[in-house]
């Protein structure tokens, strides 16, 4: 996830697929408007031109984020596996939010989906 300019929060961001082997970035899409969606996204109605669903730069830097590479992606997998045994066995799915630091790969919190 990489922050957007203006935005108050970390759900104003752009999110990026990323090869978990490799830990390269793939596309990246906003979730600015996710949330705004709605009836429409479902009945694939047309939303609104804001929305941005295959990124390769950053929108406000113009940096090209697609291609780049995670570092410590065999520790964050790690991590993250030890992570979901041991605090949610049971829950299908946890967003992990991980951190790579200078003291290294540190669990920030978990988003759970139940």
């Amino acid at each position: 996830r990489a922050g957007l300019a203006g935005g108050q929060t970390d759900h104003e961001s752009i999110m990026f697929d990323v090869d978990r082997a490799t830990g390269t970035l793939q596309r990246g899409s906003t979730n600015a408007n996710w949330y705004q969606r709605g009836l429409r996204w479902i009945l694939n109605l047309k939303i609104s031109p804001q929305a941005a669903d295959d990124l390769e730069n950053h929108p406000d830097t113009g940096k090209r984020i697609r291609g780049e590479q995670l570092p410590a992606v065999t520790e964050i997998n790690a991590l993250v596996r030890r992570a979901h045994q041991a605090l949610a066995p049971r829950v299908p799915l946890v967003g992990w939010d991980v951190a790579v630091t200078p003291e290294g790969v540190m669990l920030l919190e978990a988003n759970l989906s139940c």
